[in-house]
């Protein structure tokens, strides 16, 4: 899925944005509670449909935070209180459109 800006000026036809994902926060060296409620928020342009799944990655492993959240640009994430201790997690939105677009 494409949108379209206003028409360019040199060629009359508008400028096709291509979609894209941009993790907002976190974005690294945040310290997280367990049982605490984070704000995952992003940022969209284009058309990158209205679902989006979110993920939490460490290495290899990758655990489901929402399978079908709203594309509404925020999450509210309760830090689960079993998570293991760890530094080195990142956070992925992905699109549920196809093809996904992801800010990974």
């Amino acid at each position: 899925m494409w949108t379209f800006s206003p028409p360019n000026p040199s060629t009359g036809y508008p400028t096709p944005v291509p979609p894209a994902l941009s993790l907002t926060r976190p974005i690294g060296g945040e310290l997280f509670l367990k049982g605490s409620v984070e704000p995952i928020t992003w940022n969209t342009s284009g058309s990158v449909g209205n679902s989006v799944r979110i993920e939490l990655r460490q290495g290899e492993d990758t655990w489901p935070i929402a399978e079908f959240a709203a594309n509404t640009g925020t999450f509210a994430w309760t830090v689960p209180s079993d998570l293991p201790n760890g530094s080195d997690y990142s956070i992925e939105v992905v699109s549920l459109t196809v093809p996904p677009v992801s800010d990974g």
